[in-house]
């Protein structure tokens, strides 16, 4: 059994931190604080959308206890997969019979597993509109949840009770904490955080020969939630300079905004710093700002596992216009609205063309009348 040596907890078995508890529905894991987790694969879509494919992107009242992680999991020379990683914890009190972070009113606490349900089933559906995407079910399910921690080192097949996922899926990887540092299967892992989202597709273009996680989570706030806590947090930004410190936080809010961290992880053997240092000079060639992690790299390695939403949970805060550019990385241009901007630039350049002939002669011209002049 796996040991954790500083991780600031009180146990010392790995199954006990991971959440999965068991599956409830063929796409729904409950988890063993009654969140839920449900996974939808899907495929890889352009970052430039008309206005009538982004509909449904636009309107989900994500708040807090709503999580969700983009992830992309590649094996050795293999095609990469993707997956959004969904993930509710029902806020509930003893003083009332109603979910109070649900997006309906007066979800009654026994009716949990039924919306989630429906929810995730919505958000699939506007998936569809877009690209190819589906829900993970049972094996599935546990082969993506197996990656998360094992980086395709181990798999477990599905039992006729699909419960205690988190033993069950830990059990047999070898972790070792150390003060900096995290071994799998005695390969040292190695971390790269990245300051601000980006397209990633150049990024994964470097890498089709070896194994390696990309995880995106953004744990949600509502747009009250969100001014609220970023105020609080920035409160001694800039105390005597207003204007600056109005510069410096415009436009970070937008429709889906949330504490968000975005990581590279790669299982590697001791000997590998040649690889280190090529994909550092890559990304720093492509201008992209990142943080090769060892202080907090073990809570950015929980903070990256699906349903693990405690972790990792602090500022910075992101917000996003669409849910669809969570997943790229990337910035939606509208095709109608990139078209209009580029008639609009075009309408107001200044003709520049000219008759190199003419031009020749002009020249030629006003230099004997200047030598004619002078004489």
């Amino acid at each position: 059994m796996s040991k954790i040596d500083r991780f600031g907890l009180d146990t010392t078995e790995v199954a006990e931190y991971i959440p999965w508890g068991g599956i409830v529905r063929p796409h729904i894991i409950k988890q063993k604080n009654h969140s839920l987790l449900a996974v939808i694969e899907y495929k890889p879509f352009a970052l430039d959308l008309n206005i009538h494919e982004l509909k449904g992107f636009t309107t989900w009242g994500f708040r807090r206890g709503w999580v969700i992680w983009a992830e992309h999991q590649q094996v050795e020379d293999k095609e990469g997969r993707d997956f959004l990683c969904i993930c509710w914890n029902p806020f509930v009190s003893k003083t009332s019979r109603y979910v109070s972070n649900a997006m309906v009113a007066k979800l009654s606490k026994d009716k949990t597993i039924i919306y989630f349900s429906k929810q995730v089933q919505k958000i699939l559906e506007d998936l569809k509109h877009l690209t190819e995407a589906k829900f993970l079910k049972y094996q599935e399910l546990m082969d993506m949840l197996s990656f998360t921690l094992s980086h395709g080192m181990d798999r477990q097949e599905l039992p006729e009770i699909p419960l205690y996922l988190d033993a069950l899926l830990s059990n047999d990887i070898d972790f070792r904490f150390g003060d900096n540092n995290i071994y799998i299967n005695n390969k040292k892992l190695y971390v790269v955080s990245f300051l601000a989202p980006e397209d990633v597709a150049p990024v994964y273009k470097l890498l089709p020969h070896i194994t390696f996680r990309h995880t995106r989570r953004l744990l949600c706030f509502s747009d009250k939630e969100a001014s609220k806590d970023m105020k609080k947090y920035t409160n001694g930004w800039f105390p005597s300079r207003k204007v600056i410190k109005e510069v410096a936080l415009n436009g970070i809010l937008k429709r889906y905004n949330g504490y968000y961290m975005d990581v590279f992880q790669f299982a590697l053997d001791e000997n590998t710093e040649d690889f280190r240092d090529f994909f550092q000079e890559r990304l720093d060639n492509m201008g992209i700002s990142y943080i090769v992690e060892s202080y907090f790299i073990k809570e950015i390695f929980w903070g990256s596992i699906p349903g693990l939403y405690w972790a990792n949970s602090k500022p910075p805060m992101m917000g996003f216009d669409f849910l669809t550019e969570f997943l790229t990385g990337g910035t939606i241009i509208e095709k109608n609205l990139k078209r209009d901007i580029l008639e609009e630039t075009e309408n107001n350049l200044i003709p520049t063309s000219i008759d190199l002939n003419e031009y020749l002669y002009e020249s030629a011209r006003r230099e004997v009348l200047n030598t004619g002049e002078e004489s």
